[in-house]
């Protein structure tokens, strides 16, 4: 074929979400739509407040304006809802 052919296509992939304190949830979504609009619909579904929570998969945050695609999400993988914590760490001073 020729002209504006690629390798890529859509894809329809199930993503479970597994909050912190455990259980799971289903969605359905295309390799090409932003996972914010995932994390939202979650967040609706759960009653949650959408800045008060930090998702990741293999254990990286990830970024609202990626899709499963460029993340290279296969069907069935899983996000982890945990959570958003500012600071816990501890500072190094110089005795």
């Amino acid at each position: 074929m020729e002209g504006g052919a690629t390798s890529s296509r859509k894809r329809q992939l199930d993503q479970q979400i597994r909050p912190k304190d455990g259980g799971q949830e289903y969605y359905r979504v295309m390799s090409d739509t932003k996972l914010q609009k995932l994390f939202t619909l979650y967040c609706k579904d759960k009653d949650l407040d959408y800045s008060a929570l930090v998702f990741l998969y293999n254990g990286r945050k990830i970024k609202t304006t990626k899709t499963p695609e460029e993340l290279g999400m296969e069907d069935g993988d899983c996000i982890d809802a945990m959570a958003n914590q500012n600071g816990g760490g501890y500072s190094c001073m110089p005795i």
